[in-house]
């Protein structure tokens, strides 16, 4: 029996550059490829350097906790991101 999707959302992130847009798209796309639940579907492309998520769930909890995780996944690469670049121009 098929889920029925009641509730979606759509982001758009803008991100610092295109070559941040395609490090994070690659680095979450084993997590679309496998999402854990049925509950939820997340759908992920880029144009230039912004990012657009596509959640539809069977609940709003459902969809509250997928948007939550990847948002906090892609503020984490970001961080992470800046980080080696910084280090990189210093020692550089």
């Amino acid at each position: 029996m098929a889920i029925e999707f009641k509730v979606e959302a759509q982001v758009k992130l803008q991100l610092k550059s295109e070559r941040v847009a395609e490090v994070i798209l690659q680095a979450l796309m084993p997590e679309v490829k496998n999402q854990p639940t049925q509950r939820v579907t997340i759908s992920l492309k880029r144009e230039h350097s912004c990012l657009f998520l596509t959640f539809k769930a069977d609940s709003t909890s459902a969809l509250r906790a997928a948007v939550n995780s990847y948002l906090r996944w892609i503020l984490s690469l970001s961080e992470v991101l800046s980080l080696i670049e910084a280090t990189t121009n210093k020692s550089g």
